[in-house]
């Protein structure tokens, strides 16, 4: 139907600074984001990860020598909730899509950023963005940055956001820049360590979620993983080639199998979490990293992106370059299922794709749910909490979670 009973409340483009896509509720989230400094708790942890090949039927030729889905070890940035780091924070489907990438780091020009980085891997590493300066810590009398974090000690970054950090106003709300660890800036990537920072203007932010509400973010990291450059290198090998291990290091077809052409460490459109609503605005920003070999031709099929420098443009490719992080705009107009690719043959080819959803005409309200009570005697029992079940296909159901610190989302 073209019209719903329920118009006042669907106008997006009416009422959209007032709407929150998530239905969030102001006092869900336990860290406050109100104060001037912003605090995060990152560390760098050690995981296995399979660059999304266990979900993908195109993986055969990566198979490893004793049959199964290679495993590579990796060290990746995670967030904790606070300086205990006894509890990471939940991934909801807000932030499903980073895949590898360590959290988003939000914040607003003139804000402080501190970051309390503790390495919980098995060798030294580092927190390091364009945006700190050499020292790491900009308040008077603080220790000189230290470039080497030994395993599970922990290290203070604190730096205040400058104007030249944040969007010029002829830009978007918010700019992409990146953090990463530099003991061994290629090494350190190609093992994983990598995570976007967001600077946006004044007031912008939610006080209380510490995002842009109104905005839908996703933020996508293009580069060609090489396992061969990974401090695990020798550990995965023994991994993932059985004794007797008969493998020439030099050997060209090796090579190319322990190089992953991927989107936030997924290739082969096995990257989860790019669903939108239709009409729903859309930030997505693109990161690279790497050498020459690391330029991207990025497309999306089926719809056009906006790009603002002094003028605003409508554009379809985006040529990303390494060390290049832009911020691009899109309204989906077009529901159903879409690709996001880099138009490089060799990466095409090696797959670096991913898969994005535009789903449903119209936001869908749950205004009302039914529910059976029963009285015994003088008490009268119903329901007060319930939970969400979906299916994208009627057929698989899933629990609706949303950015709930648990495994599904709790209504009340």
């Amino acid at each position: 139907p073209d019209k719903t009973d329920y118009d006042d409340t669907l106008s997006i483009e009416t009422k959209r600074e007032d709407f929150d896509i998530y239905g969030e509720d102001e006092n869900q989230d336990p860290r406050s984001f109100q104060k001037r400094t912003r605090h995060y708790f990152i560390a760098a942890v050690e995981r296995l990860w399979d660059y999304g090949m266990s979900r993908s039927p195109h993986a055969l030729r990566n198979r490893s020598q004793n049959g199964g889905v290679p495993q590579f070890k990796k060290v990746v940035f995670e967030e904790f909730t606070d300086g205990s780091f006894t509890q990471a924070v939940y991934r909801g489907q807000l932030n499903e899509h980073l895949g590898l990438l360590g959290p988003y780091i939000r914040a607003e020009v003139e804000d402080n950023i501190m970051v309390t980085f503790k390495n919980q891997a098995s060798r030294p590493y580092s927190f390091y963005s364009s945006l700190i300066s050499y020292n790491g810590d900009q308040r008077q009398g603080a220790e000189p940055r230290k470039k080497f974090v030994k395993p599970n000690e922990t290290q203070s970054y604190f730096w205040k956001v400058q104007h030249h950090m944040a969007p010029t106003k002829d830009e978007f709300d918010c700019k992409a820049w990146a953090y990463f660890s530099d003991v061994d800036l290629e090494k350190d990537v190609h093992s994983g360590l990598i995570g976007p920072i967001l600077i946006c203007r004044a007031d912008t932010l939610s006080a209380a979620h510490g995002r842009q509400v109104t905005v839908q973010e996703f933020a996508l990291f293009f580069t060609i993983f090489d396992e061969t450059k990974s401090w695990y290198f020798a550990e995965n090998m023994a991994r993932n080639c059985g004794a007797p291990c008969h493998v020439q290091l030099d050997d060209p077809t090796f090579q190319e199998k322990y190089r992953f052409h991927a989107i936030n460490g997924y290739v082969m459109d096995t990257l989860p979490g790019l669903v939108m609503a239709q009409h729903q605005r859309i930030r997505w920003y693109l990161l690279s990293m790497g050498s020459n070999e690391n330029i991207h031709s990025i497309h999306f099929s089926g719809h056009v992106f906006t790009v603002r420098k002094t003028e605003e443009y409508k554009m379809a490719v985006y040529n990303l370059y390494p060390g290049v992080f832009e911020t691009v705009e899109m309204l989906p107009s077009k529901v159903g299922t879409w690709r996001i690719e880099c138009l490089i043959g060799e990466h095409l080819q090696a797959g670096m794709s991913t898969l994005f959803l535009v789903d449903l005409l119209v936001p869908m309200i749950i205004h009302s749910i039914l529910t059976q009570g029963a009285r015994q005697k003088f008490s009268s029992l119903y329901i007060s909490q319930f939970i969400i079940m979906y299916s994208l296909d009627g057929q698989r159901w899933q629990g609706y979670r949303g950015n709930s610190t648990g495994t599904l989302m709790v209504c009340n």
